[in-house]
């Protein structure tokens, strides 16, 4: 019996091997079956059909997607960059204002996702194509500035008027979310990638807030009825931030190439052939001779050479 009490008392504290190894292997799985998703999807906009599901590149789209979402439910979870002025309605624990602060501190969580997106946009979005840039006019600019502005004004307002008028406090927090937004919309000449990645962060951190309110996380994403939030964040990122991201941070930007084959193909205009690289497999490659239009297929024993660049730069000598 003292043997046994001693065993007992130095049992490990640490997680079982077992454990680990089983938790390892979810987590592989669904980022891999995220990549999966997020591939096909994007792949069969331009017409692609078939597709091979054992590649290396599937499990970096799966591991960048959870890392983004990661980053704003963290964010919304540890109460990360929230304003100073939802400071008090943070801290209350009153049971009777719980959906009032809830939904303050959800529409106040937009500033937080705007700045995630500003720092990961640093550097996922510095190679988005020239179509897509542009300066938008001048009153614009100043709407989008004075719209952000007054969002936070607002903002400052719902903080002071939380403890005494809660329900007036929502519907002007829920006002400044608007504004937050429209300022985001109108400093953009196009709606780019950086906008929709704001949303997809607002979204998450929204989920988040209602998940920690759940008396059963487990139950919440079984309910079927809420399944349509997760796929909005998933459609939009496949629709409007993945094309965006350059294959190297797991995205699906095409990437210029010039193709050298054994044997032109048909649709071919020139050997070698200026073309996008768009996906690869070990049976061919997936090219692209403009943005917007279908995919072709090139079998790799045709493919001779490959320069990963455009014909201006394979004209240059070293």
């Amino acid at each position: 019996m003292e043997g046994d009490s001693q065993s007992t008392a130095k049992a490990p504290r640490f997680p079982s091997i077992d454990l680990i190894a089983k938790s390892t292997a979810t987590f592989v799985a669904l980022i891999y079956s995220l990549g999966f998703v997020i591939l096909t999807f994007h792949d069969a906009e331009y017409g692609v059909a078939q597709f091979s599901a054992f590649r290396a590149r599937i499990l970096l789209v799966g591991f960048v997607f959870v890392t983004v979402v990661t980053s704003a439910a963290a964010a919304q979870h540890y109460g990360l960059a929230h304003l100073p002025s939802v400071e008090p309605i943070m801290n209350d624990t009153e049971p009777k204002r719980h959906i009032h602060r809830e939904i303050i501190l959800a529409a106040a969580f937009v500033y937080t996702a705007e700045l995630i997106s500003s720092l990961l946009s640093n550097f996922l979005f510095h190679d988005v194509p020239a179509q897509n840039a542009g300066t938008p006019p001048l009153w614009r600019l100043i709407a989008a500035l004075a719209s952000f502005l007054l969002g936070l004004t607002v903002f400052a307002l719902v903080g002071k008027l939380y403890l005494k008028k809660p329900k007036l406090a929502t519907i002007l927090a829920v006002l400044a979310f608007v504004m937050a937004v429209t300022s985001f919309f109108l400093s953009s000449a196009n709606s780019s990638p950086f906008n929709y990645l704001t949303i997809i962060l607002f979204l998450v951190g929204w989920q988040t807030t209602w998940i920690k309110g759940a008396n059963n996380p487990i139950a919440y994403f079984l309910d079927y009825r809420l399944w349509q939030f997760p796929l909005i964040i998933l459609w939009l990122y496949i629709s409007q931030v993945f094309g965006a991201l350059p294959p190297r941070w797991g995205g699906g930007q095409p990437i210029p190439i010039q193709i050298f084959q054994n044997a032109p193909a048909p649709w071919s205009v020139s050997n070698p052939m200026d073309a996008l690289l768009l996906d690869e497999t070990d049976q061919g490659l997936y090219v692209l001779l403009s943005p917007s239009g279908r995919a072709y297929f090139v079998p790799r024993s045709n493919v001779a050479s490959m320069f990963f660049g455009t014909k201006d730069e394979l004209s240059q000598k070293p």
